[in-house]
């Protein structure tokens, strides 16, 4: 029963501490990520990152806006765990492309990745790797949870190559 009275208050606790009264579209989130957050400067941007910087970060996570004060020795996921709790990712090696997000402002030089692994084409359209990203000037916006659209890019092209492929061997339309 003790349990069952602690589950009963969370709601109220979290209501009043961390819920605010009017959510904002574009909540202003005083985070200082980088402070308990890893803050480890990968061997390829040594000199070139500044971990006692920081930088304002808008990031929107399914819906959710919160700009999030980065250092620049914290990568772009290590802030959005702080931030959100527990966006997409798995390997944090450039590799899986699960933490894959849309940088919707703000050019190359508001941020620096250390593992290029998207090709040319993705990162003209604005995909970057969160795990491998790191912020390093004013105005960067980005949108977590963009793996799909990633994914799509990268191989959707193939897939449809090979069942239209197979539509001509076979006669029938998987995508009708």
């Amino acid at each position: 029963m003790r349990c069952l009275g602690t589950l009963l208050l969370l709601p109220a606790l979290a209501s009043a501490f961390l819920i605010p009264s009017v959510p904002s579209a574009r909540a202003r989130t005083c985070l200082n990520v980088g402070s308990n957050a890893k803050i480890d400067v990968p061997p390829d941007l040594e000199g070139k990152l500044d971990p006692k910087r920081h930088w304002d970060v808008v990031m929107t996570l399914n819906g959710e806006t919160k700009t999030v004060s980065v250092s620049e020795g914290t990568s772009l996921l290590d802030a959005a765990e702080e931030a959100f709790g527990d966006p997409p990712c798995m390997c944090r090696n450039g590799v899986c492309t699960t933490c894959a997000a849309e940088v919707t402002k703000g050019g190359h030089g508001s941020w620096v990745a250390a593992i290029e692994s998207l090709s040319p084409e993705q990162r003209d359209a604005g995909f970057i790797l969160s795990c491998q990203t790191y912020p390093c000037g004013p105005g960067l916006e980005v949108r977590l949870n963009a793996q799909e659209e990633v994914y799509e890019s990268q191989y959707a092209k193939y897939e449809k190559k090979a069942h239209s492929e197979l539509e001509k061997k076979k006669g029938f339309n998987i995508f009708a």
